[in-house]
């Protein structure tokens, strides 16, 4: 029988507080642990089996604690962590992970804590400070942000991760000019830079660039199975009027991994734009299925439904979506086009 955790933030603060400043022993935190019981996961279960044998193994527990969140457990990862942290207090790379748990969270105050306690700790660990970085920048701590970037940059120049977080963060402050030149530079450091280049690429793509199609070609060169890669090589064909070819990059998006559902709603709308109708819903129908909550999925489905004469149908979607998006204009426009047909 599985275990259930419940994951409210004041439940998480409460056993890391325990986890670090009042376990008596190791042993006896096993012994306390609760995701020792059968957890419902087989790769948790053998796991703990091993931790049992070698309780004072911090990495185990972080090991675990990878483990729990893989299966969205927050809770016990958290736990875990706590213990981790209690047995090895000198590494830097389990403040990194809590502070990953709880950006799966959605808990980035919760992370930036977390983080800012560890960059106390380890002012020149580089790693410590990207991650810092990278959860300012969540948290749209620009200035923030690229402050702890740059103290990164000062022990480590060459760092090309340090200058891909950078351009990153100068693109959301819709600084394009630095945010190239950010990510030129990561490229140069580093060839093997997957993210610079595709960031290079779109933004190309946004000046309507046909050199745009030599970055994405360079990413997919690295990883031919990288859909962002292949999702940017798509809006490329797209934007250059090959709108078949990127359909069938977006199918092909879609066979290696059905949760990219971007691919299905552009593939749907290039479809609906061949008047491929059935198709179009087809790839709508994958969107919906894998994302309820994709708010453009069901206005164009209702679209389609419309063009093909089913009308209740598409009254169904627009309102599905208005009810996601009440101020979707398009979908508002459906519902009074629609209510207009006698």
């Amino acid at each position: 029988m599985q275990i259930s955790y419940r994951n409210s933030p004041a439940t998480f603060l409460l056993l890391l507080l325990v986890g670090l400043a009042t376990f008596h022993s190791c042993k006896e935190d096993v012994k306390k642990n609760p995701v020792l019981q059968s957890s419902g996961y087989p790769d948790v279960d053998s796991l703990s089996r091993i931790i049992q044998k070698d309780s004072a193994n911090a990495y185990l527990y972080s090991q675990r604690a990878a483990l729990f969140s893989e299966h969205k457990q927050f809770e016990p990862a958290i736990y875990d962590m706590s213990i981790a942290m209690r047995i090895d207090s000198v590494n830097a790379g389990f403040h990194r992970q809590l502070s990953e748990i709880y950006l799966e969270l959605s808990e980035s105050r919760m992370a930036l804590r977390t983080m800012d306690r560890a960059v106390k700790l380890f002012p020149k660990d580089v790693a410590t400070l990207l991650q810092l970085g990278h959860v300012q920048l969540i948290l749209k701590q620009y200035k923030e942000a690229l402050e702890s970037f740059h103290n990164a940059l000062q022990i480590d120049p060459g760092n090309s991760r340090v200058f891909l977080m950078m351009g990153t963060t100068l693109l959301e402050m819709g600084e394009a000019e630095r945010a190239q030149k950010a990510f030129e530079k990561s490229s140069s450091l580093d060839s093997r830079q997957m993210d610079a280049w595709i960031n290079l690429a779109q933004m190309r793509l946004a000046a309507h660039d046909p050199k745009a199609i030599d970055y994405v070609e360079t990413a997919l060169r690295l990883d031919s199975l990288s859909l962002p890669a292949l999702h940017t090589k798509a809006l490329y064909l797209s934007n250059f009027d090959q709108i078949p070819a990127a359909i069938n990059i977006y199918r092909r998006i879609l066979q290696i991994d059905r949760k990219y559902t971007d691919a299905a709603l552009n593939g749907g709308i290039l479809l609906f734009g061949l008047d491929s109708l059935e198709a179009a819903q087809g790839m709508f129908e994958i969107a919906i299925a894998e994302d309820p909550f994709k708010v453009q999925a069901y206005y164009y489905r209702g679209l389609v439904k419309e063009n093909l004469g089913d009308l209740s149908g598409a009254k169904i979607d627009f309102k599905k979506a208005l009810a996601m998006a009440p101020d979707y204009e398009k979908a508002l426009t459906g519902i009074k086009r629609l209510e207009k047909v006698k």
